[in-house]
């Protein structure tokens, strides 16, 4: 709104568009390392790998149902400010 009138942008960042897949992983920036740094998942040699995110997607990697609890804990403390989280696999 500027002086009681609403703007309408031209331009978007649409669903489909080049840089939303850019746009969200900066928007989930740190859900990823709070996941990435929480020491939970499954390790490759020295190294954990719990979460992997693509455009809008995101996959957890545990090597329990316990770990994987977890991961999802710290998952939804993001989501209830951040966005709706869909669980179906």
């Amino acid at each position: 709104m500027s002086d009681g009138k609403m703007l309408h942008p031209q331009v978007s960042n649409g669903q489909g568009g080049v840089l939303s897949p850019l746009h969200f992983s900066r928007y989930i920036r740190d859900l990823l390392h709070s996941v990435a740094g929480s020491g939970v998942g499954c390790f490759i040699g020295d190294q954990c790998a719990n979460i992997l995110a693509y455009a809008d997607d995101l996959v957890l990697l545990a090597p329990s149902w316990y770990a994987l609890q977890l991961l999802l804990n710290i998952l939804s403390a993001y989501t209830v400010l951040l966005f709706r989280l869909n669980l179906q696999c």
